[in-house]
């Protein structure tokens, strides 16, 4: 079965979080949906879990009964869990110099491995704005405020980061120290500001002379859901001392 008591060796059972692991990463990985039996049955905390993901706003659930006036039969599935952001796996290269005439062991120096929450993309959600709450079933269309949905990271964003790299080892290159102070504006899920200091924690094994380890970074947005992701992806990357959040609209000043 997909979930269940798989085995690695022969004669060896899974760990009993393996079943739990399976079925997030079918959720967050790979943005795919779940049943929400399945997810109940195999996932650690069952429908506390799912209740704590519904009220945190990175699931909903589909009722194709309702939302498609399905009758189905007895064996059909009719509720799914569907999420609405996913994760996404990011590695910072190494800041570091070649020698011309000799090739360095790039395992001197180790790139730097993150990993980020954000929304899907609007084309997979279908929406670009969230409701705040969801429905008491935990379905997708309450009629609370919404909240705009947390830019995705794709090749505009992946782009930055490496623009950024390039202008770290830039100034590596110069000897100049790197930055200070760091303002990421819209910053979404906040991979530029993020990205920036793990390339800053890389100069600092390499060549510490030049890494500010007492550098800053201020995060802006005017979405409230941005700002939370940006300070749980500060967390998960081990950044949250770093990383100072505003909620501000540029446009009108406030």
């Amino acid at each position: 079965t997909m979930f269940g008591t798989g085995s690695s060796k022969a004669g060896t059972s899974s760990p009993d979080w393996f079943p739990s692991l399976q079925c997030l990463n079918i959720l967050f990985l790979l943005s795919s949906c779940i049943p929400r039996t399945i997810f109940v049955d195999s996932v650690i905390g069952g429908e506390e879990t799912l209740k704590l993901l519904l009220r945190l706003n990175l699931v909903f659930i589909f009722d194709a009964k309702k939302e498609l006036g399905s009758h189905g039969t007895t064996n059909e599935v009719t509720n799914w869990i569907v999420p609405l952001v996913h994760l996404f796996p990011l590695e910072i290269p190494p800041i570091r110099l070649l020698e011309s005439n000799s090739e360095r062991d790039a395992e001197d120096s180790d790139s730097k491995h993150m990993i980020f929450m954000t929304d899907l993309h609007p084309n997979v959600l279908g929406m670009t704005s969230l409701p705040k709450e969801l429905e008491s079933d935990g379905r997708l269309t309450g009629d609370s405020a919404e909240e705009g949905a947390v830019m995705y990271i794709g090749p505009d964003s992946l782009a930055l980061v490496h623009h950024l790299h390039a202008g770290i080892m830039s100034q590596y290159a110069k000897g100049m120290k790197s930055p200070r102070r760091i303002l990421d504006v819209c910053t979404g899920s906040g991979v530029q500001a993020l990205a920036t200091l793990a390339m800053i924690d890389l100069l600092d094994s390499d060549a510490p002379d030049l890494a500010v380890i007492d550098s800053m970074a201020v995060a802006v947005d005017v979405n409230q859901r941005a700002l939370r992701f940006t300070n749980f992806n500060s967390r998960l990357n081990g950044f949250d001392d770093k990383v100072h959040t505003i909620c501000a609209d540029l446009l009108s000043g406030k």
